[in-house]
């Protein structure tokens, strides 16, 4: 028994050590990133467009002074489309899509560092209570929202790594 325990500490403090030795560190993390939101504008749904800047913020870097100041235009659509119906015509999947155009440019100069659309979608099955799917709904907005944020945090970071 204790031989067990021992083997197991000592897997742990193995795996620990080539983890914390290998460089690992986050992706996403606000101390790497190499911007700064000076200006931003929105336009269409703004609640989604709101929330989508809010996210970006959350990664950027406000304490160095050395980092790209950006302006940030965001143009949000949210689409919820019937996927499935059943033979008497009861809805059984959605899809849920967020497309965003958005246009990042170095401030105050017009430089961009990216114009394009930004696209998720995600399929998912009927609620019989409405709560539950209203619930589900934003739940699939957050995670659509996060998934492009973090999507246009690596084009920034790595435009600005190669200036």
């Amino acid at each position: 028994m204790v031989m067990k325990n021992l083997k197991k500490l000592f897997l742990f403090l193995n795996l620990a050590l080539f983890l914390y030795g290998c460089g690992y560190t986050p992706i996403f993390e606000a101390q790497k990133s190499f911007f700064q939101i000076e200006k931003y504008e929105t336009f269409g749904d703004k609640k989604i467009a709101n929330l989508f800047i809010e996210r970006v913020k959350q990664f950027q870097n406000a304490t160095n002074e050395n980092v790209r100041k950006i302006h940030i235009t965001v143009s949000a659509k949210k689409k919820r489309n019937i996927l499935v119906k059943n033979t008497s015509g009861k809805v059984l999947t959605y899809q849920s899509e967020i497309a965003l155009d958005v246009k990042v440019k170095y401030f105050p100069s017009d430089m961009f560092i990216f114009e394009g659309q930004l696209k998720e979608t995600m399929n998912y099955k009927n609620k019989d209570q409405k709560s539950e799917m209203t619930s589900l709904e934003n739940k699939i907005t957050d995670d659509l929202i996060d998934s492009m944020s973090r999507d246009l945090i690596l084009i920034i970071n790595q435009s600005n790594e190669k200036q």
